[in-house]
């Protein structure tokens, strides 16, 4: 078992996501990663059969829990950090102490394969999906078996629950999401739109927004509210394995078969950034409570976790602070007329930077970085000891004008925010006509369900009209 460190990389001004450790130790397929809530561990499920539980002080080894006898499937903690549930091919949940000693207990009801589990907000329930087309209900800290959702007719590989505690969705074989409430066990209404299996289905934070990724490539986003498809992605090369929401509600991040991981902004309705460092398929993401960092989990048996940075407000990111810092010691120890003049070529700085800031900014409800141009940007490689990493990155912002260029430069930047915001209409307008595809598709559907009804009744007229001849 290792832990590498990527290298610290000096990114000026830098929103980028970068590569801050990589966990080796699984022994086999990495299926799912999960963040305790203090930030203080991370866990990964294997179809070895393991649970990794992956310290992130250097002084603490990592721990394997073994129990599984077959492939883990998914992990999750509770929200206190007390327990770390596991959803098996050996048709068992395991609730485990996330310490060295690594106690657990086991949930047994289900009849096949455990696709996933999620626990509620309050951490007073825990709902598993499986291969037996249900969903199942257990009372915490009793154990104890509540009731089932059936419904689906296929696989059921994922379920979870709404921020509020109130609803369950779930997503199957089938290719239908559905939405029960969680008191009643009603189904409340089944979303049609996916076109293949659906591998992952989440709530996003104190929103009314649902999320799906399926086996074809697609994602899409529904208004739970009116139950209309609001957003759709077709951005992977392949199947679409896990999808996460950051916790601002703003982003969502995706791990694909195709090796890669891709971060869409949810409030533009584009693609953001493309993470190309797994040797192997994508099968697990997740963001860690305060949205800071982000895991992956990979077919390359690696556990890599990364910094967020592109949800960091320009006044705070640590490079604009850390200078500031550092320079307010140096003044401290100088004499007086020394730190006079520090202070104002500081203030001169600051107001020259804050005016480029301003300047720089488009229409868009973006951070200040030119993140449209996401087809431009060039691979950087992050970690030279991890796997090869490279991701698209936005460019640099540009150089300070002169007092005798800004004429020039003001006429540039409104170019630029035109051209940008005709490439937001463009993006919008792909999605409109790929969620009119989609609609087209399920009417054709119907109308050859309607075709095979009429056919069907009207053999049924002819056999009674045959009988009553005879």
């Amino acid at each position: 078992m290792t832990d590498e460190r990527a290298p610290v990389v000096d990114a000026l001004d830098n929103f980028d996501p970068t590569l801050e450790r990589t966990f080796r130790g699984h022994k086999s397929v990495v299926t799912s990663v999960a963040f305790k809530p203090d930030l203080k561990q991370i866990a990964s499920g294997s179809t070895d059969c393991s649970v990794m539980v992956w310290n992130f002080r250097p002084q603490l080894r990592a721990y394997r829990f073994v129990g599984h006898t077959g492939a883990v499937n998914d992990v999750q903690f509770s929200p206190n950090g007390k327990l770390l549930a596991s959803a098996s091919a050996d048709r068992t949940v395991r609730l485990w102490k996330p310490n060295v000693r690594g106690d657990s207990c086991v949930l047994r009801g289900h009849a096949s394969t455990v696709r996933s589990v999620s626990f509620s907000s309050d951490g007073r329930q825990l709902l598993t999906a499986s291969d037996d087309k249900t969903m199942k209900l257990w009372s915490l800290p009793s154990r104890k078996f509540v009731t089932s959702f059936t419904g689906h007719n296929n696989w059921v590989r994922s379920a979870v629950f709404s921020p509020d505690n109130t609803r369950v969705a779930s997503g199957s074989d089938d290719k239908t999401v559905k939405v029960w409430d969680a008191e009643t066990r009603k189904l409340l209404h089944t979303y049609y739109e996916n076109s293949d299996i659906v591998h992952c289905v989440r709530y996003a934070p104190e929103s009314h927004c649902l999320a799906s990724c399926c086996e074809d490539g697609d994602i899409n986003v529904w208004d739970t509210r009116s139950n209309q498809l609001v957003q759709h992605y077709r951005e992977h090369e392949a199947s679409v394995n896990s999808i996460r929401f950051h916790p601002s509600g703003n982003y969502l991040i995706s791990a694909s078969t195709d090796k890669s991981l891709k971060v869409m902004d949810l409030r533009e309705g584009h693609l953001l950034y493309t993470l190309q460092g797994h040797t192997g398929a994508a099968n697990a993401v997740g963001f860690s409570a305060g949205g800071e960092y982000f895991a992956s989990g990979s077919s390359d048996e690696i556990v890599m976790v990364w910094k967020t940075n592109f949800d960091r407000p320009v006044e705070a990111t640590p490079t604009a602070t850390a200078p500031a810092t550092a320079a307010r010691k140096k003044a401290s120890s100088s004499s007086s007329s020394s730190s006079s003049s520090f202070k104002a070529k500081q203030q001169r700085r600051a107001a020259s930077k804050k005016k480029t800031t301003a300047s720089n900014r488009v229409p868009a409800p973006l951070r200040p970085r030119n993140s449209l141009q996401t087809r431009n940007r060039t691979p950087t490689s992050l970690a030279p000891r991890a796997p090869a990493v490279s991701q698209t990155r936005a460019p640099a912002p540009p150089a300070r004008p002169t007092p005798a260029a800004r004429g020039n430069a003001t006429n540039a930047i409104d170019a630029r925010a035109v051209a940008n915001t005709m490439d937001v209409v463009a993006q919008q307008l792909k999605v409109t006509l790929e969620t009119l595809s989609v609609f087209e598709r399920r009417l054709r559907r119907n109308e050859d369900a309607i075709a095979e009804i009429a056919t069907t009744q009207k053999q049924i007229v002819e056999l009674l009209r045959n009988g009553q001849r005879n």
